[in-house]
C-alpha cells in the first residue's frame, strides 16, 4: 500500500535519512529487512510524529497498513501514545499490533491513556495468548508495566509462566518480566523460581537479568545465582526397560508443538523396545526425571533417500526430544554431542541426521555439533536437510 498519506510521511522520513544510523539499525534488528529501513535517529522521528499529529493526513496514514518503512511503523506507534480516546487507543492497536515484526517498535510505544487508568487484565491475557510473537510480546510489556507495583497479583505471574512458546523475543520479555517481578515483589516472586516453574532457558535468563538490577539488593542476588540450572545439573544414561512408559509419554509430549513432524503413528513403543534392545537410547535425566532422549540407529534408515558423503561403516542420529520445558537451552547439544562421542568410540566413520527445512534452533545445534549439510530428501511427506559429520 502506498497511499497520498503514506508518500507524506515517507517524504518525512527520508529528509532525515542518515546512512551511518540505518548500517547500525540494521545490526539491532534482525527481523526486519534492511531494505526497509530508512536510517532516522529516534529524535528525528519524534519530530515527524509531532508535525504529523495534527495533519489531515493522519487519520488516513493510521489506516494505511501494512507499511513499507520501519520507520513509518515507529511514526504509527507515537501517534497511538498521543491518542486520547481510551476506545479508539485499543481499536487502533489491534489493527496495528498484526503488523509489528520487530523488538523496537513493539517496545516504543505505550498509550498515554493508560498512565491513569491501565488496560483492562482480560485484554492483556487476550494478546499473551496469541501466537504472534509481537502481539504477544506486547501484552507481557504491558503488565510488566503497570501490574507489578499496586495491583499486583500473583496470578499475573502465573498467566506469564503459562506462556508457551519457543519463540525468542517472547522468552526475553518474559524473563524481563520475571526479573523486574523479582526487583518488584521478591518474596511473592521468589517461589516460582525456587520451584522452577519456567522453562530452563527463560528461568536462568530472568536470574541474568535480576542479577543486572540495581534494585535487587547483592545478598538476593547470591542466591538468586545458586538457584541458576546449569548444564551440569544434567546427566545421561542408556535407556532401561523400566524406563519405556515415561520415554513414550516425552515422545507424546511435543506431537503438535512447533517443528515437531511426529504423530500417534511414530513413534511408537516399538520403536522404544528395539532401541532399548540394542543399548541404543540414551536419556537425559535432571533430579531423576526423563527430560530428554534420542536413539542411535546403526543401520542407517536414510541410505535410499540421501547422497551421503560416507556410506560405509555409519550411524544415524534418530528421534531427538527434548522436554518442552526444557527446550530453548543448550541441552539439544549436549545430547548429541554424546551420541557422537558414543559413535565414534564404535569406530564409525561418520554420523548422519536429518531436520526438517524450517527447524532453524535445530539446525543452529547440529552446525555447533560439528554437521555440515550435504543434501536435501523428502521422507513422511516433509522436507528435510540431511547433515552429516565424519570422522576421517
Amino acid at each position: 500500500m502506498n497511499t497520498k498519506a503514506e508518500k507524506v510521511v515517507q517524504k518525512m522520513l527520508f529528509d532525515y535519512a542518515d546512512e551511518k544510523y540505518k548500517n547500525f539499525m540494521i545490526k539491532s534488528l534482525a527481523t526486519v529487512d534492511a531494505d526497509k529501513i530508512i536510517g532516522v535517529r529516534t529524535p528525528n522521528l519524534i519530530k515527524v510524529d509531532k508535525e504529523f499529529l495534527n495533519s489531515e493526513y493522519k487519520d488516513a496514514f493510521l489506516q494505511s497498513l501494512p507499511h513499507k518503512y520501519y520507520e513509518e511503523n515507529q511514526v504509527h506507534g507515537y501517534l497511538i501514545t498521543r491518542e486520547k480516546d481510551r476506545n479508539k487507543v485499543f481499536k487502533l492497536l489491534d489493527e496495528f499490533l498484526p503488523y509489528v515484526d520487530n523488538w523496537a517498535t513493539c517496545d516504543t510505544f505505550k498509550p498515554r491513556v493508560f498512565d491513569k487508568n491501565p488496560p483492562e487484565i482480560e485484554k492483556l491475557r487476550q494478546w499473551m495468548k496469541s501466537e504472534e510473537t509481537y502481539i504477544c510480546r506486547y501484552g507481557v510489556g504491558l503488565l510488566m508495566g503497570y501490574y507489578l507495583d499496586d495491583l499486583f497479583k500473583e496470578e499475573y505471574l502465573d498467566d506469564v509462566v503459562a506462556i508457551k512458546s519457543n519463540e525468542y523475543y517472547v522468552n526475553m520479555m518474559r524473563a524481563w518480566f520475571f526479573a523486574t517481578a523479582i526487583a518488584k515483589q521478591y518474596e511473592r516472586t521468589l517461589p516460582y523460581i525456587e520451584k522452577q516453574k519456567l522453562d530452563i532457558r527463560t528461568h536462568n535468563k530472568s536470574i541474568q537479568k535480576a542479577k543486572e538490577s540495581f534494585r535487587v539488593p547483592d545478598e538476593n542476588k547470591k542466591y538468586l545465582d545458586s538457584l541458576r540450572i546449569k548444564n551440569t545439573d544434567f546427566t545421561i544414561r542408556n535407556a532401561t526397560a523400566k524406563d519405556e512408559d515415561k520415554i513414550l509419554a516425552l515422545y507424546q509430549s511435543v506431537i503438535g508443538s512447533k517443528f515437531c513432524v511426529w504423530n500417534d503413528d511414530y513413534p511408537t513403543m516399538q520403536e522404544i523396545k528395539e532401541d532399548i534392545s540394542n543399548k541404543n537410547l540414551f536419556l537425559l535425566i535432571y533430579k531423576k526425571k526423563i527430560v530428554g532422549s534420542l536413539s542411535i540407529v546403526s543401520n542407517n534408515e536414510l541410505d535410499e533417500a540421501v547422497k551421503w558423503t560416507i556410506k560405509d561403516k555409519c550411524s544415524e542420529i534418530a528421534r531427538i526430544v527434548i522436554a518442552p520445558k526444557y527446550q530453548g537451552s543448550d541441552l539439544s547439544k549436549k545430547l548429541v554431542s554424546y551420541a557422537c562421542d558414543v559413535i565414534k568410540s564404535r569406530k564409525q566413520k561418520a554420523v548422519h541426521l536429518i531436520v526438517e527445512v524450517n527447524n532453524i534452533p535445530a539446525q543452529k545445534i547440529y552446525e555447533k555439533c560439528g554437521f555440515a549439510v550435504v543434501g536435501k530428501c523428502k521422507m513422511f511427506g516433509h522436507t528435510y536437510f540431511a547433515c552429516e559429520k565424519n570422522y576421517k
